[in-house]
């Protein structure tokens, strides 16, 4: 297993204080309820799931806006039918598309703070808005 130095402290909703110390009226209006440890064991199947997604959207930057959207939507389709399939427990498997729902807006904000002000990042940013959009809770 490898260890890493993510922490949910990167995630600027959480900004470097658990959620539990807000009230109510001040928790962001999304939060991702992840334990602060999920990418730091690499190698599992749910991370090479991520980062196939992640490859997916980056393939369609420099895209028109219209075709990044239908890709988004389509490629995060495939993927929630891929994380409900691979679960072997019936019950599961609402809980595997709501891990996708999770892992991945996660793993954009990682991605999009390594590359800060790069085109990339732009691009990461139209995504996670696309995914944060009235089609995908």
């Amino acid at each position: 297993m490898a260890v890493c130095s993510w922490h949910t402290a990167d995630i600027p909703e959480y900004s470097g204080r658990s959620l539990g110390s807000l009230a109510a009226n001040q928790r962001p209006a999304r939060s991702y309820n992840l334990s602060p440890l999920w990418p730091c064991i690499l190698g599992t199947a749910m991370d090479e799931r991520v980062e196939a997604l992640l490859a997916d959207v980056l393939a369609l930057e420099g895209e028109d806006p219209n075709v990044i959207r239908e890709g988004v939507r389509g490629a995060l389709a495939d993927y929630e039918q891929l994380f409900r399939a691979q679960e072997v427990n019936k019950r599961m498997k609402d809980k595997a598309v709501h891990a996708c729902h999770a892992l991945f807006p996660a793993r954009l904000v990682e991605e999009m703070r390594l590359g800060k002000g790069t085109s990339t990042a732009e691009h990461l940013k139209v995504v996670l808005s696309i995914i944060d959009g009235p089609h995908f809770p």
